[in-house]
């Protein structure tokens, strides 16, 4: 099942890369305009994972050094 999500991914991702915009105010106008399922669909084509470090017990504070992102290669 995991090897078939892999494949799935690899080829959604593919076919998704070739319709997001590159860069710049094209991709920022396209978020903007972006509904919640583009978005997620780009997310999921460029980040492989998101690992939330440890910090301190009792703090109601975000903290984004304690956010750590995988890209996709």
């Amino acid at each position: 099942m995991e090897e078939t999500r892999r494949q799935l991914a690899r080829i959604i991702g593919n076919q998704a890369l070739a319709s997001f915009p590159r860069g710049g105010e094209e991709l920022r106008a396209a978020w903007k305009a972006g509904s919640l399922s583009w978005r997620r669909a780009f997310l999921t084509t460029y980040i492989e994972r998101v690992t939330l470090l440890p910090c301190l017990r009792g703090r109601n504070k975000f903290d984004p050094t304690k956010v750590k992102i995988v890209w996709r290669v």
